[in-house]
């Protein structure tokens, strides 16, 4: 992308104050760079995943990937927690259970561990099921065909096995309901196919 999801925003007539809230699906830089964009958002994200930097800076903040500088100021004021699990929906299987973000049914916060503590996806119930599953792959043919990434990837994961595990939910969930639109955050091709739709 070339422009901040500000400009994306604005560019649509949006202005980035009238955002109330950001959900975070973990807290490595590439997906916190934004942040101080949204100064009236309430930021949404699961705890474990908060406990896990909260204490970071300098190296031990950088050799995973978080970035203290990228916060805002008044972050920690403006947390919401994802919390009161709830059971998913049978079409979404092997996942079971999920936060209701809303309390509506209609956006639901599925934890994908692995990736990074507290790594969740969110998957929006509408006419066009749409689960975007952030890094729990970066290629859509990752869940596609069960091919998991180079052994070099691991370095940055936060637990090998659960990663592993994940990517093997996903593809039960993909092999059983094709009809679920799952959005990997740096997939090329779901890029490229989202662009085509716009």
């Amino acid at each position: 992308m070339k422009k901040s999801l500000k400009e994306q925003l604005a560019d649509k007539g949006i202005s980035s104050e009238a955002i109330r809230y950001v959900i975070i699906s973990h807290f490595h830089a590439d997906h916190i760079g934004g942040l101080c964009d949204f100064p009236q958002a309430q930021f949404i994200c699961h705890r474990e995943a908060v406990d896990a930097i909260r204490h970071k800076k300098g190296w031990s903040a950088l050799i995973k990937g978080f970035l203290p500088g990228l916060l805002p100021s008044d972050f920690y004021e403006r947390l919401i927690f994802l919390e009161n699990e709830v059971k998913l929906d049978a079409n979404l299987a092997p996942f079971s259970l999920g936060f209701d973000v809303f309390n509506d049914g209609r956006l639901m916060a599925i934890s994908l561990p692995g990736h990074a503590p507290g790594h969740i996806g969110l998957y929006f119930k509408s006419i066009n099921d749409t689960f975007l599953i952030a890094d729990s792959c970066w290629h859509q043919e990752t869940f596609q065909t069960l091919v998991y990434p180079s052994e070099l990837t691991y370095l940055v994961h936060h637990d090998r096995m659960a990663y592993r595990k994940t990517i093997q939910n996903l593809h039960a969930l993909y092999q059983q309901n094709k009809a679920i639109r799952m959005i990997p955050a740096h997939c090329t091709h779901a890029r490229r196919e989202i662009q085509g739709n716009m």
